[in-house]
């Protein structure tokens, strides 16, 4: 096969010329052979994204996005993918936190809508990130997830778990629902009302 260059018309990026060794030609619809078809094209995500991607990776960017987009001024800072360490032990990891002029959020996303496979393990992690909350000075937890809403039996948990918590005088951040990642995102708290980001 002859050397192949693809030179751009310069004026209009759609015609495109190719020159091998021997002629050149435009690689235009009309000189497309019939019947008159896009020609195939294969692209390949980046490594990195695709890791990103496969690793439900794309939950916390599409929560902090949303929370920017409904911060006042616009203005907040974010990280995502972080851990708590102590004595060299990692002891809870988030997923996101944002931080605005008044509030930090910090947050969990799922793909899924509950935190855990079952109850036991979604209590575990529940702790988990309050406690974590805790420690930063957190003033929100965010649950986030791209389902339409959290299950039913995963709310109650965490409605339990912040009642015990109140009631044994530990300072809770509050709870905020950040529901259908990618869609239609909704943002609420624990007891169903609207919720604006400070």
């Amino acid at each position: 096969m002859p050397y192949l260059r693809v030179l751009s018309s310069g004026r209009d990026p759609s015609a495109l010329r190719l020159q091998t060794l021997r002629q050149q030609q435009r690689a235009e619809q009309q000189r497309w052979k019939l019947p008159l078809e896009e020609p195939q094209w294969y692209y390949e995500l980046h490594p990195a994204v695709a890791e990103l991607l496969t690793n439900d990776g794309n939950y916390p960017l599409l929560a902090t996005r949303h929370l920017r987009s409904q911060a006042p001024a616009r203005s907040a800072l974010v990280t995502q993918e972080f851990e708590l360490v102590d004595q060299g032990e990692a002891y809870v990891e988030f997923d996101f936190a944002v931080a605005t002029l008044d509030a930090l959020y910090v947050g969990e996303a799922k793909k899924r809508n509950a935190l855990a496979a079952n109850a036991r393990a979604t209590k575990r992690e529940l702790n988990k990130l309050l406690e974590g909350s805790r420690q930063l000075g957190a003033t929100h937890l965010v649950l986030a997830t791209a389902a339409s809403a959290w299950k039913e039996t995963m709310l109650a948990a965490v409605k339990e778990q912040v009642h015990g918590d109140l009631r044994a005088g530990k300072s809770t951040p509050q709870i905020v629902l950040l529901t259908a990642l990618g869609t239609a995102p909704a943002l609420t708290t624990l007891d169903g009302s609207p919720f604006a980001v400070e």
